[in-house]
């Protein structure tokens, strides 16, 4: 069967609202160029999935270490990069801010 990681980040990607289409998705990860006015940010976004996306290929193949908390918290490093900041809304309902670190949750 073959693997299709391009369309995993695209379907994965474009949930989160990443701009990049199926065929500047291709563009980028076949042949790390871009085409079209999109953001820097989400050619970014996209490249780290794709690291973070080999990374869990590899570990699934590695019968002998089992999944585990820190594994994840580097996948989510590799996948978000830096912290940022994100509209939420508080527990009582009040529009606010919140920091997105990396590695945590």
């Amino acid at each position: 069967m073959f693997f299709r990681g391009w369309l995993i980040n695209y379907n994965s990607n474009h949930l989160e609202g990443n701009t990049l289409t199926y065929e500047q998705t291709q563009l980028l990860l076949f042949f790390a160029k871009s085409s079209g006015d999109v953001p820097v940010s989400d050619i970014e976004e996209m490249k780290a999935h794709d690291v973070a996306l080999s990374q869990i290929k590899e570990m699934a193949k590695d019968n002998e270490r089992p999944l585990s908390e820190l594994f994840i918290k580097e996948l989510n490093k590799t996948v978000l990069v830096k912290p940022f900041w994100k509209n939420a809304v508080s527990s009582n309902g009040i529009p606010t801010r919140k920091r997105i670190e990396i590695g945590k949750y």
